[in-house]
């Protein structure tokens, strides 16, 4: 299942999924062609590895989807579970991961 993080609810739930297990995470940029400092974040893809294997997406920028705020990624960032994060070295030019693995 998809869900599209939008609300204060969406957040609570993607926090609370979140708070245990592992998932793979996955930024999308503005523009593919920039470095990160010189970029903005599109969105960010959150898949969490459960028996209900649910992609959460959190908008920053994207026209079709109500932005959030970038302060989302320290909440995320700063959680226990272990994250499997594609271009680590991308994200932590906005965002400090722990339990990363690239």
């Amino acid at each position: 299942m998809m869900r599209f993080v939008e609300t204060k609810s969406d957040v609570e739930k993607l926090l609370k999924t979140l708070s245990d297990g592992e998932c793979f995470i996955q930024m999308y940029w503005k523009h593919h062609n920039l470095h990160p400092i010189q970029n903005e974040p599109l969105l960010l893809m959150i898949r969490h590895f459960s028996q209900e294997d649910e992609v959460f997406v959190v908008s920053f920028s994207h026209p079709d989807c109500i932005t959030m705020n970038l302060k989302i990624l320290e909440y995320i960032g700063n959680t226990e579970w272990i994250k499997y994060v594609m271009g680590r070295k991308d994200m932590m030019h906005i965002a400090n991961f722990a339990n990363c693995k690239d």
